[in-house]
């Protein structure tokens, strides 16, 4: 049950990110912080053990602070990245990432492939692709690849 619970959450709180990111080229950190506090009191209130798991995820997102010091990734879409780790472990935050690189390079390339097409810029020429799209579709990806679908949804 806690699994659906935090899955819910997970899904808000990355179509909220996205809309924002997508819009405004920005994460609200109350955004980020909400999904962080989330999972950790839903981890702890299910029990002590998975409330460490969340942290887990927690410190599994800190590396990618590095990214963030070379403007290959934004602040908030590091954020975002601890509160999908907070929210379902290591683990999942892992395949995420995974999913959301992939995903986020053909992305860029659709809109690289649009602009020579159409010669209508989809973004800025300076302008930084939103992320927060590609980390959410790095989760339905972690999610396929491990199963949670097919266990909460019945796929």
């Amino acid at each position: 049950m806690l699994d659906t619970a935090l899955l819910a959450v997970l899904a808000l709180l990355l179509l909220a990110a996205s809309a924002c990111d997508i819009q405004a080229r920005r994460i609200p950190n109350g955004l980020c912080a909400a999904g962080i506090a989330a999972g950790l009191a839903g981890h702890f209130w299910h029990g002590g053990g998975p409330g460490l798991w969340s942290l887990a995820g927690i410190a599994a997102a800190l590396p990618l602070l590095l990214l963030y010091a070379v403007r290959a990734f934004g602040a908030g879409d590091i954020k975002l990245l601890m509160a999908v780790g907070a929210l379902m472990g290591p683990v999942f935050l892992l395949w995420a990432l995974g999913g959301a690189i992939f995903a986020g390079a053909i992305l860029a390339l659709a809109g690289i492939i649009a602009r020579s097409i159409r010669s209508w810029p989809l973004l800025p020429l300076k302008s930084r692709m939103p992320f927060a799209p590609a980390i959410a579709l790095g989760a339905v990806f972690a999610c396929v690849h491990l199963g949670l679908l097919h266990l909460h949804l019945g796929l």
